[in-house]
């Protein structure tokens, strides 16, 4: 367990546990498929995703950087030839221009507002800083950006599950490291490189997590949630 009165800094990963990806990929996708009357269920169209974002986001590993739009791209284009969509018939860009829209999960807001709070927030994404520009509006709600820090792939140059990312996390966050907790959905892109680096993690076990490759038990979070309302509850409850 997490002593949540000791905690100085709450980072989250932001989609998949912010914002609902997987409904913002099927929207986005869903469209195409139909129309080329490619025969897969959701489950199929999440873990396909999942496995060619990590392939692509390996391939950049040790060579020239690509954007986080760019990685986008490269992944519907080789689900594209998946599922027999005539190459050229689609824009490969139709996840990277629909990212900034895509749904926050119901309690996300709210659930941010009761954390600040208690303690500073920030964000630790596999994103570029212009297309967060764009969630980041939806994610300050009627108010103000809630979060003090926000580390990005595309500043980093690197892609969680590389601990390169908390690394710089960590220095971002500066003496609030100190005692930092980290809270994500994905096991493979956050919670097991985090626990490698000594970071505290929380496991948001929002539904679906299809879009994420499955580690069974191989990574174990310090604490587990079903939403960011639970972990809400449990700063109110720990810190009044």
């Amino acid at each position: 367990m997490v002593d949540l009165t000791s905690i100085t800094a709450l980072t989250f990963d932001c989609y998949g546990t912010l914002v609902d990806w997987e409904t913002g990929l099927e929207s986005a996708l869903r469209p195409v498929l139909e129309v080329f009357s490619a025969d897969c269920t959701r489950e199929m169209v999440m873990q396909d995703y999942a496995r060619f974002e990590a392939q692509v986001e390996a391939e950049v590993a040790g060579r020239a950087w690509r954007s986080y739009g760019d990685v986008l791209c490269e992944v519907a284009e080789r689900m594209f030839v998946e599922y027999g969509v005539p190459p050229g018939a689609v824009p490969s860009d139709v996840l990277s221009t629909s990212l900034p829209d895509w749904p926050l999960f119901p309690d996300t807001v709210e659930a941010l507002r009761r954390l600040r709070r208690h303690v500073p927030l920030g964000v630790v994404s596999n994103v570029d800083a212009d297309l967060f520009a764009g969630t980041a509006r939806h994610l300050a709600g009627d108010g103000e950006n809630p979060f003090t820090w926000v580390v990005t792939a595309g500043e980093v140059r690197a892609y969680k599950p590389d601990p390169a990312m908390f690394a710089a996390a960590r220095q971002t966050l500066g003496e609030a490291a100190g005692g930092w907790l980290h809270a994500a959905q994905s096991l493979y892109h956050d919670i097991r490189p985090a626990r490698q680096l000594g970071v505290a993690c929380v496991h948001v076990v929002r539904r679906g997590a299809g879009a994420t490759p499955d580690l069974g038990d191989d990574a174990r979070a310090d604490l587990v949630v079903p939403d960011l309302a639970a972990l809400a509850d449990a700063f109110d409850a720990a810190r009044g």
